[in-house]
């Protein structure tokens, strides 16, 4: 986890204060911050790897969350430097790359039609497809063009959203503006009220036709209407405690969870809840901490929390399941549901499966020596990864 203070420019790495990846650095017992040493067991399952690919230099040692888009059969990907390249999801084939010639900071986003991605100085910039050079692998055809970009008002680090109509993007001093998908024009700019420090990352907003929600580093949730930028809503997921700014971090990172018209937000040292879109309302709440996103299937939910454990709860009764503590301090990626498993990667690279009855250790496999950092991606059997250094590869178990 990297700290860093609110900046007035875009060039946000400037300010980042390399303090450590976890505040329990200011913990009294400084052993409990070593990343626990992996343990052996007996591994249940056959993980196959069914392709590996690579994307440049990945995010080139920078902290950046870079995740690639899946569409049903391709697999968009971009690093650092602007080489953006479109795999075929079957195979891992490298269909064609492109440079952008630009530095980028937060990518991709989506909507069907065009791409769109952060750079590093401060631009949202939107990209058009050109189907002839997808569908026809035209070596020679240049396969998108751009189609606008607008200023920000700093830098950005999580996807861009868009519902098809506009495209949201959320900025490193709590800022989210909404631009007209077509022209990039500026639709709305909503400020929140941001602390001292926060977390090196911001929320990703969760979108539909009507609303916008996402979370803030002063712990609060918000539904804006996608029209007017107004607040429909604003939600505590956590309240700062504490006499320094350190102690006072309650920084909502990761997406925003949605499933049957609940919302799943956890906050670092704060709270996990689940809140009810429409009205705001808090359907439960539990006490965690987090900076990733939370994930949820029909009976549980699932969160990597800060300090290393994964934990499941029931989605009915809010009573834990299992707790697997033994990636302590391994700077977790959000859990993934994955069949009769879940996954969730760790700062060595290494992609850990955990049973779902009872969190134990099923499979391990190594993917990039630089680390895994942004969600993983499940499409039937198959699981896809990207790693920090540039690896992309697909998986499925047996």
């Amino acid at each position: 986890m990297t700290l860093f203070s609110r900046p007035n420019s875009v060039l946000a790495y400037c300010l980042i204060l390399l303090i450590s990846y976890f505040l329990a650095g200011c913990s009294s017992d400084e052993k409990k911050e070593e990343p626990a040493e992996l343990e052996d067991f007996s591994e249940e399952l056959s993980i196959k790897r069914l392709w590996r690919s690579s994307v440049g230099s990945g995010f080139d040692d920078h902290y950046l969350f870079l995740q690639p888009i899946y569409t049903a059969d391709y697999i968009y990907a971009i690093d650092f430097n602007g080489e953006l390249s479109l795999f075929s999801k079957a195979d891992g084939d490298d269909i064609w790359e492109y440079d952008l010639n630009e530095l980028v900071s937060a990518g991709l986003g989506f909507d069907g039609e065009n791409l769109y991605y952060a750079t590093l100085n401060g631009e949202l910039v939107a990209l058009g497809l050109t189907p002839a050079a997808v569908l026809a692998n035209d070596k020679s055809a240049e396969p998108v063009k751009e189609l606008w970009r607008a200023p920000l008002s700093s830098e950005a680090v999580a996807p861009p959203q868009s519902n098809g109509r506009i495209v949201v993007v959320q900025t490193v001093d709590g800022r989210v503006a909404a631009f007209d998908k077509n022209t990039g024009a500026s639709n709305w700019v909503y400020q929140s009220n941001e602390p001292v420090l926060s977390l090196r990352g911001t929320a990703t907003p969760f979108i539909n036709e009507e609303v916008t929600v996402t979370g803030f580093a002063n712990g609060e949730l918000v539904q804006l209407d996608n029209t007017t930028g107004t607040p429909f809503w604003q939600h505590s997921v956590a309240l700062p405690q504490g006499r320094t700014e350190l102690e006072r971090l309650v920084d909502i990172d990761g997406k925003v969870g949605f499933l049957d018209r609940t919302l799943y937000s956890v906050a670092y040292q704060g709270n996990m809840q689940a809140i009810d879109l429409y009205s705001g309302q808090e359907l439960w709440s539990k006490s965690g901490s987090s900076y990733v996103q939370v994930e949820q299937d029909f009976a549980l939910v699932y969160i990597a929390a800060s300090n290393g454990d994964v934990i499941a709860l029931d989605r009915i009764t809010r009573s834990e399941a299992w707790v697997q503590p033994a990636l302590k301090y391994r700077r977790l990626t959000p859990v993934i549901s994955f069949g009769s498993v879940v996954a969730v990667g760790d700062f060595e690279g290494y992609l850990h499966f955990l049973s779902k009855s009872d969190g134990r250790f099923v499979g391990r496999v190594r993917v990039d020596s630089d680390g895994l950092r942004v969600p993983m991606h499940v499409d039937g059997s198959t699981l896809y990864v990207f790693g920090n250094g540039g690896t992309l590869a697909a998986y499925s178990i047996e």
